[in-house]
């Protein structure tokens, strides 16, 4: 009975230990990308473009987009955290892509969270170092595609 209690005690502590909710804050990523010889026009174009294709989450929504100053502003959907059997969260970042003639820059702004997945439930949880990863792909991705000239062969 007391090897019972004892292991019952220990179960709990260790639910409770992997329970606790963890704030996760992260920094602002900015990378500029030059890209000789395209206009302004060209390269908002490219930009809207990338937004498009990349915010395949319903939930990720181009939030402002203003063509005369070259911005493209969104919310896009990071992950989402699974903490029980009914408990869902997304992580959001704000994307904010600015062009003039022959550079872009894109700034990754993600917002705070609570990492409050239980793994001994089958939670799905999103850490800090899995967030930045992500957020290193969406620039190269970024970098990428506003790069890449496009064949007129169609």
């Amino acid at each position: 009975m007391k090897k019972l209690f004892f292991l019952s005690i220990v179960i709990i502590l260790i639910i409770s230990i992997q329970s606790c909710a963890t704030v996760i804050l992260s920094q602002e990523r900015t990378k500029v990308v030059k890209v000789e010889g395209k206009t302004k026009n060209e390269l908002y174009i490219r930009a809207n473009t990338w937004m498009v294709e990349t915010f395949n989450n319903a939930e990720s929504v181009i939030q402002f987009s203003d063509k005369e100053s070259g911005i493209v502003t969104g919310k896009y959907v990071m992950a989402t955290i699974v903490a029980g059997s009914k408990i869902r969260h997304n992580v959001h970042s704000i994307i904010k892509i600015q062009v003039k003639d022959g550079s872009t820059k894109i700034t990754i702004t993600p917002e705070s969270y609570v990492n409050d997945a239980n793994w001994l439930i089958g939670a799905v949880s999103y850490p800090l170092e899995k967030m930045n990863a992500d957020v290193e792909a969406l620039m190269n991705n970024f970098s990428k595609s506003i790069i890449e000239t496009e064949s007129d062969d169609w």
